[in-house]
């Protein structure tokens, strides 16, 4: 197998998890990146800065974001007392009410995708990624 053929994989990978994400999401009218918001504020408040590093993502998409959640009645702002130029993102009730409906918020969600798969397959998935996410973090080093 070549490079070529491993990055074709990984990136028809990537496509097919979002792509099954996006069907199961749409019922909720809620998208990826939507999503990726959303699991930073299910521990708690968070600012805008700490959402983008987190979800690798501009400060700027990360404020549309929220306010297309905002509009939707899933997250609010609200500014700091103690700093009225901080403002914290909170989930609301009615993502609280949604939360457990929604497949990819699920402990499980990954198990599930990959239901059907022997253990000894599983085992395979993982002693190969393992194995390419090694490689890159020693080629990673080296280049620091």
């Amino acid at each position: 197998m070549s490079a070529t053929e491993i990055r074709q994989l990984l990136r028809k990978i990537n496509r097919q998890i979002t792509h099954i994400a996006n069907r199961e999401l749409a019922r909720f009218c809620i998208t990826v990146p939507q999503i990726l918001v959303l699991k930073e504020v299910l521990g708690g408040p968070k600012m805008i800065g700490q959402i983008s590093e987190a979800v690798n993502l501009s400060n700027s998409t990360v404020s549309g974001i929220v306010d297309r959640l905002e509009k939707q009645g899933l997250v609010e702002r609200r500014r700091d007392l103690d700093d009225r130029r901080a403002v914290w993102i909170f989930k609301t009730e009615k993502f609280e009410e949604i939360k457990n409906q929604i497949p990819v918020l699920r402990d499980d969600y990954f198990s599930t995708l990959l239901e059907g798969l022997s253990q000894t397959e599983l085992d395979t998935v993982v002693r190969t990624l393992q194995l390419l996410s090694n490689h890159l973090e020693e080629k990673d080093g080296k280049q620091q």
